[in-house]
């Protein structure tokens, strides 16, 4: 049904689904934004909820001026549906995109150091003593002692 209002905090095209009892099984609420809010037995997204009590009869939604009643099938129903659980998968702030993005740095950055790390173990070339059988060398740059295994 379509709601004929000027908040603009709430829903213009109700949509919902309901049992043979009346009550509502699904729901999607359409705001003027292009939100789409909706809600089934175990969800409820945004605003959007299941009414406690049974609908009212079809005839009683018409009469009032405030709503436009359209009947739509199961298929467009599902279609409604699919949509509004579409529009809110993944839904991700830019603060988390930089987030992941500095993280992704930060990991890149240490794999990096830790294969240059690894490259210049090696494929550094040994010093003298080290060819005589010593095993005790001064790294460039560090200021401790460091053990090579022979090889």
């Amino acid at each position: 049904m379509v709601w004929h209002h000027d908040h603009p905090d709430e829903p213009v095209l109700l949509y919902s689904e309901t049992g043979d009892d009346g009550y509502e099984s699904r729901k999607v609420d359409l705001y003027r934004d292009g939100r789409q809010d909706y809600a089934d037995e175990s969800t409820s997204i945004g605003t959007t909820f299941l009414g406690q009590e049974p609908e009212p009869p079809l005839e009683e939604i018409a009469a009032d001026a405030d709503f436009t009643l359209f009947v739509i099938d199961a298929e467009e129903f599902e279609a409604v549906w699919r949509s509004a659980l579409r529009s809110h998968r993944h839904q991700v702030s830019s603060e988390e995109v930089r987030g992941w993005v500095f993280e992704t740095n930060v990991h890149k950055s240490l794999e990096h150091l830790s294969s240059c790390r690894r490259s210049k173990r090696r494929f550094r070339q040994r010093t003298p003593s080290e060819q005589a059988g010593d095993t005790t060398t001064h790294w460039p740059g560090k200021s401790q002692l460091v053990r090579v295994p022979r090889r």
